[in-house]
């Protein structure tokens, strides 16, 4: 036997280089292969878009051939079977089951998948994170709050402002009140005897009103009495502008040790876990008989599938909209009044707006006279 050493370098002499790889064959492939990837995704996409037209067709050829197998009859006296109702009850609530799930699940997909929706969620946190250590979202909201009461307030002042000037057919509020004496002689020399003196008792009613309307939209009246106003308006608090975030740095960024498994559990398993208990109860709370299906029964199972079914997907097509008009345009909202809240408190009462000065000095007023 040769020496292995030599034998060993033999075979490698032997041997044919390693042929380098075709680029351009291997780029070609992959064209090839991104390609069918792409046709097919396209035709998964079409279906996918046919997918109500599909099942409408379906559920039609369906119907089309009902009276080759049976004989259908309809009367009111079907609404008085309780069996009928016992169906309708098992389906409906199979029906909105189902969708419910769907629901869940599609809105939790798109909590997680939507960047809009991540990006506002992520810019709430950085600011409630600073407020933490820099608290000023408590104020800044009480402040938003109690520029929003006084600003709904003056609106309502001036509506019935403008009902007044109607109702009286003042054309110029301003005069009216400014030269009240000369304005009511010139307007009541039309009339005369009794007439004058009741239209002069109705002009000093108005005039009075105007007193009294003028005086509330005075910041001296608001700071004593705004509180008490009773206003339906969008209240702001903390906990709505946070949207239900807490600040990461609970204890001062250190670290717990707490690895807190029935709460995290319990959130996680809550919701999958009471849905299927109250399945259970309702199911459990009916008694089954074995029951001889027949090809009525079939057809009647089968069209209540289709049903719920396209309910699923109809109410589908419309959670990306219904996403974007609630989930995202809550947190749009509470990201820019966030932002807005940390760009006022960093520049100072100083650079309030005429509206927030109010609102401050109305606060401040408040908090002195409640010491």
């Amino acid at each position: 036997m040769d020496n292995p050493e030599t034998y060993i370098d033999g075979v490698l002499k032997d041997e044919k280089p390693e042929k380098e790889p075709n680029l351009n064959a291997l780029q070609q492939i992959g064209k090839g292969k991104q390609k069918t990837e792409s046709v097919f995704k396209g035709i998964l996409k079409f279906l996918w878009d046919l997918k109500l037209l599909i099942l409408i067709q379906l559920f039609a050829l369906l119907m089309i051939g009902l009276d080759k197998f049976l004989t259908a009859t309809w009367t009111w006296a079907v609404f008085k079977d309780p069996e009928f109702w016992n169906s309708y009850l098992l389906y409906f609530i199979a029906n909105w089951f189902v969708v419910i799930g769907w629901i869940i699940r599609r809105f939790t997909v798109l909590k997680k998948s939507n960047q809009k929706y991540t990006e506002n969620l992520n810019h709430i946190q950085e600011k409630i994170d600073i407020d933490y250590d820099n608290p000023f979202i408590e104020e800044q909201a009480h402040l938003e709050d109690t520029a929003r009461k006084i600003e709904i307030f003056n609106n309502e002042i001036y509506v019935q402002l403008y009902n007044l000037s109607v109702k009286h057919h003042i054309r110029d509020l301003n005069y009216f009140y400014a030269n009240y004496d000369s304005y009511t002689t010139e307007a009541l020399k039309s009339f005369k005897w009794p007439k004058k003196g009741a239209k002069r008792a109705e002009y000093k009613r108005a005039y009075n009103k105007i007193l009294d309307l003028k005086e509330k939209l005075k910041k001296s009246w608001q700071k004593e009495n705004i509180g008490t106003q009773k206003l339906n308006y969008p209240h702001v608090t903390r906990s709505l502008i946070a949207s239900g975030l807490k600040p990461n740095g609970k204890y001062y960024r250190f670290n717990s040790y707490e690895p807190k498994v029935f709460s995290t559990t319990l959130k996680a398993i809550a919701p999958s876990s009471f849905t299927s208990s109250v399945i259970g109860l309702i199911i459990l709370s009916f008694q089954f008989l074995k029951k001889q299906a027949e090809l009525a029964d079939y057809l009647l199972f089968f069209s209540q599938i289709f049903l719920i079914a396209m309910n699923v997907i109809l109410i589908l097509s419309t959670l990306d909209s219904i996403f974007d008009r609630t989930y995202l345009k809550s947190t749009d909202e509470s990201r820019a009044d966030i932002e807005k809240f940390f760009r006022r408190h960093t520049l100072g009462t100083e650079n309030y707006n005429d509206k927030e000065k109010r609102a401050y000095e109305v606060i401040k007023y408040q908090e002195e006279t409640t010491v």
